[in-house]
């Protein structure tokens, strides 16, 4: 190992502990969103009910599908701003290159995704716990309600893998609206042209090439390759960018 890549790794760890220790502050923002995700979360997703001539029966849905989405949502913000200018700041204290400024914020980015996915997960027990602490044992339908340690291990798997994905699409917008901030008006604008022209089966195409995958191995294979892919090219993107004073 030559001395220039031991002063990379030294420099990407350096930087990682210190942008870490400054994102660490938006822990508390993930909470309040997972917070708030919960409360709804209790008053149920849905209802239905049916009557008969001398009976009359009500059913009442719950699930964590809020606070996961909220979660995604807010790895996705998280992971667009990681390229701004506050950040860069920080590379400008210990920076060599750019380099390693991008594999520090993605260092960041897959530990933030690790914290949430785990964290946004066990939302699904705690709401059990609430609920059936908090209402009649008797009206829980009890198939289905517990969980399984390996149900939990592996919807821990796939949150993170779908995390990873979102954080390194909303990376790589946040590295094009730095480069050129024409693209933060550009961006959405395209989003709105896709929603009005009615083409937005385009964006549901893409979402089903992941969703209606059934293998554990090819949809981490499938997510990791378009997160390496999206991660290198904004890195190639950003190889020529000074670093902000």
């Amino acid at each position: 190992m030559s001395l220039s890549e031991v002063n990379l790794l030294s420099v990407v760890r350096k930087q990682y502990l210190y942008k870490l220790k400054a994102f660490s502050t938006s822990i508390y923002s993930l909470m309040i969103v997972q917070l708030l995700g919960l409360l709804i979360s209790l008053g149920g997703v849905g209802s239905t009910s049916f009557h008969t001539d001398n009976i009359g029966v009500s059913i009442k849905y719950y699930s964590a599908s809020l606070i996961i989405v909220s979660s995604f949502l807010w790895v996705f913000v998280k992971a667009f701003w990681l390229p701004a200018k506050n950040y860069k700041s920080i590379d400008f204290t210990l920076v060599t290159n750019r380099l390693s400024s991008n594999l520090s914020n993605i260092g960041v980015l897959l530990t933030a995704c690790i914290y949430t996915g785990f964290t946004a997960t066990l939302a699904g027990p705690i709401l059990r716990v609430i609920l059936y602490l908090s209402t009649d044992h008797s009206s829980i339908v009890a198939e289905g309600f517990a969980i399984v340690v390996s149900e939990l291990i592996l919807g821990i798997i796939v949150s993170f893998l779908y995390m990873v994905l979102l954080g390194s699409i909303g990376y790589f917008l946040g590295t094009l609206t730095q480069i050129n901030s024409f693209f933060a008006i550009l961006l959405p604008v395209a989003f709105l042209g896709l929603v009005w022209t009615g083409r937005v089966k385009i964006i549901e195409n893409m979402f089903q090439f992941f969703a209606s995958e059934t293998s554990l191995i090819m949809l981490a294979f499938k997510m990791i390759l378009t997160s390496v892919v999206l991660l290198g090219v904004s890195i190639i993107l950003t190889n020529r960018m000074e670093v902000a004073r």
